[in-house]
């Protein structure tokens, strides 16, 4: 076998739209599919109420959490059909920021629970306090070792390195890479430049009151393990149907819009799954 070749270990999107879903190499791909676990079969065109009821599946999985908005929460779904969705959308997406009032809110698990349903396993991590040449280095090779998600964690407020850093990698094209990149931390403050790259997704209620619900926390996944493979297979079913029956792609240039293509796919797929629109809180 090839040294290049990429083996995955669950079902994932192509290029144009399908699943795929049968062990073994993929011709169309090039990649080696070994599933981890047996993973229900991903239907084209499932019902509108199988649909509403795979998407109220999804967005249970964070309900403990106290997202600001519901467009915060929308925000935090629309980085898992990135994640998902990747395959069919030309050009780079943005930067998810998870970005909480106040510490013990379990942003990282928020990271983790994503990358899990989406790959079923954890993204690569990065620490913010390298030095820029470290933290590139280290970014580099994850995305050579086919990272499929990428975190910066627990950024501090105050740091300037982590906008040192973004706009390092983004010259290099390493957020153009197939990985979905996001950043961790507590009341990050952020120049526009950077939040025009990024979605954010804030938790914490309006009216500053903490929570006493507790959250999951992945160190003991009993609420997540058996139901990974179905919520893989939910989500790619319903971007599959989507993409059959609602997707279709924007052409021409947008003077003013830096990801093009992701947002008219992911404003296209929110209002088609009649979910509060995540891009209207990119700089909110």
């Amino acid at each position: 076998m090839p040294p290049e070749r990429r083996v995955i270990t669950c079902p994932v999107l192509r290029p144009d739209g399908t699943v795929l879903q049968k062990p073994g190499l993929d011709r169309r791909t090039g990649l080696l599919y070994q599933p981890d676990v047996n993973y229900p079969p991903v239907e084209d065109t499932p019902s509108i109420a199988v649909c509403l009821a795979r998407r109220d599946a999804l967005l249970d999985l964070v309900a403990p959490w106290p997202f600001a908005t519901p467009h915060h929460r929308s925000a935090w779904l629309a980085a898992l059909f990135t994640c998902i969705a990747h395959p069919l959308i030309e050009g780079p997406c943005p930067l998810f920021v998870i970005d909480a009032q106040r510490a013990g809110l379990r942003k990282t698990t928020l990271v983790r629970l994503a990358s899990s349903v989406a790959f079923g396993g954890d993204p690569a991590f990065l620490d913010p306090s390298m030095t820029s040449e470290s933290f590139a280095s280290r970014a580099t090779e994850h995305i050579k070792q086919g990272a499929s998600a990428i975190v910066i964690d627990n950024v501090v407020a105050t740091s300037s390195l982590p906008l040192e850093h973004l706009l390092a990698a983004m010259s290099h094209g390493a957020l153009a890479s197939r990985a979905t990149w996001w950043l961790t931390g507590n009341g990050i403050t952020l120049p526009r430049r950077l939040w025009e790259r990024s979605l954010r997704i804030a938790l914490g209620s309006k009216d500053g009151v903490p929570s006493t619900a507790p959250l999951p926390d992945l160190r003991h996944p009993k609420w997540l393990s058996d139901g990974r493979p179905q919520l893989l297979s939910s989500a790619l079913s319903l971007v599959r149907r989507f993409a059959i029956e609602a997707w279709h792609r924007t052409r021409g240039p947008i003077s003013d819009e830096p990801f093009q293509e992701w947002t008219a796919f992911i404003e296209s797929l929110f209002r088609w799954l009649d979910l509060p629109d995540p891009t209207k809180v990119r700089y909110l």
